[in-house]
């Protein structure tokens, strides 16, 4: 290890915030930001074909939405933020330290799993944050 990383090694929040510094928590936030615009119209007919294959199959879709209000509702979708990025490091590496090998799912579980405490990731992070709305 080089003599900088020796220098945060005594704290894990130091050690955290050298491999993950502000900028690049904004610049990630900015570029994901940026990509969601620019893909808002392709995301919006993947939905749509989505929609409407599974009202072909039978399932139980609503109704198929036009892709004029597709795209306005992937346009109100809250900006990424670059705290949030931070906290989706954390957890995945809080993951990564206890893993739950069953589904993803089981780490907002608000009971008591493995080393982590109940509710531990849904205190920070709701759990459909990063889902595709359909």
């Amino acid at each position: 290890p080089t003599s900088n990383v020796l220098r945060h090694a005594e704290s894990p929040i130091d050690l955290f915030w050298f491999f993950f510094p502000k900028y690049l928590l904004h610049l990630i936030a900015d570029e994901s930001n940026r990509y969601a615009a620019q893909t808002v119209v392709t995301r919006a007919r993947k939905i749509r074909e989505r929609q409407i294959a599974s009202k072909r199959r039978g399932s139980r879709v609503k109704e198929v939405e036009s892709l004029a209000q597709i795209r306005q509702r992937l346009h109100q979708m809250r900006l990424f933020q670059p705290h949030e990025y931070a906290v989706t490091f954390g957890l995945l590496i809080a993951r990564m330290l206890c893993p739950h090998k069953r589904r993803l799912s089981t780490h907002w579980s608000t009971s008591s799993i493995g080393a982590l405490p109940g509710g531990s990731f849904g205190a920070w992070m709701p759990r459909n944050r990063y889902a595709t709305y359909e």
